[in-house]
């Protein structure tokens, strides 16, 4: 599908719950929509999600075969930080758990940690993941992201993995029939 058609088929808004809840968000779609309109939404679902469960939040990633922690200090801050350039990083935000729990690679590579943030994190590694979303009638939600998780040494040889961030790749075109 054109581009042209894509921007005619996008909402002003994408309206979606937070994944677990039937609390509703709606996600400007407009580019030159400003940033904090997004980053409110993005903070909201992060301290709802963490909330939910207590403070803590794990997801099984079945691809690396280990729990990824989602974080209020380094998930939630990243993410209000970078998911807010493109909507469909801020959707993908309100998804999180299945973003977590089902994003892949070809295979896993571990890139060593940049400075700044990721190792102000306390990361050794970082390992690139992506996550496609697919839907059958609506082409503007065939997309992908990149899920950044975060690998920490941890005391006795242990490793931890944290969601670092969330950020589109692709938009998927919609194939013919």
């Amino acid at each position: 599908m054109e581009k042209e058609q894509l921007k005619k088929e996008l909402p002003e808004f994408v309206k979606t719950n937070l994944i677990g809840t039937r609390h509703y968000f709606c996600i400007p779609t407009d580019d030159s929509v400003d940033y904090s309109v997004r980053r409110i939404i993005i903070l909201q679902a992060y301290d709802m999600l963490i909330k939910k469960n207590g403070g803590n939040l794990s997801v099984y990633n079945e691809f690396l075969g280990t729990h990824v922690e989602i974080t209020r200090k380094i998930s939630r801050k990243k993410a209000s930080n970078n998911s807010v350039r493109h909507w469909q990083s801020t959707y993908a935000i309100l998804k999180i758990t299945d973003v977590v729990k089902y994003a892949n690679a070809e295979k896993i590579i571990h890139l060593p940690a940049k400075g700044g943030m990721q190792l102000n994190s306390g990361f050794s590694y970082i390992i690139p993941l992506k996550y496609t979303f697919k839907h059958p009638t609506k082409s503007y939600l065939n997309f992908t992201v990149e899920l950044i998780v975060g690998e920490i040494m941890v005391e006795k040889g242990g490793k931890k993995y944290v969601q670092y961030s969330v950020e589109l790749m692709d938009i998927i075109k919609a194939e013919s029939s």
